[in-house]
């Protein structure tokens, strides 16, 4: 089980209500990366090296990963990640678990 908190500046009927006050078209947006738990190696013998990866295309080229967490079933990361979102485009937000061997 994935533990992802997104945070925003608010509801979309609250983004409309904002937009009209600000000059500004870009929103902030926060990506905190928590924990995973139960996750199981490659082997049986092995527990799981595993790390997130966060892609939001639309707003950034650049793949977000956060650290490597070696042998354990239950990684916590606490990594947040902030992007600047233009108002105008729809946002698609992509989280890519990895293991490695």
């Amino acid at each position: 089980m994935l533990g992802v908190v997104l945070l925003s500046r608010g509801s979309a009927r609250m983004l409309s209500v904002l937009a009209a006050r600000e000059m500004h078209p870009y929103y902030s947006l926060t990506v905190k990366i928590l924990r995973a738990r139960n996750i199981h190696g490659l082997d049986l013998l092995s527990k799981a090296n595993c790390y997130m990866a966060v892609d939001l295309p639309t707003a950034s080229p650049v793949t977000s990963r956060t650290q490597v967490v070696y042998n354990c079933s239950d990684p916590e990361w606490n990594e947040t990640f902030k992007y600047k979102i233009h108002n105008a485009v729809k946002v698609k937000l992509v989280l890519f678990f990895c293991k490695l061997a």
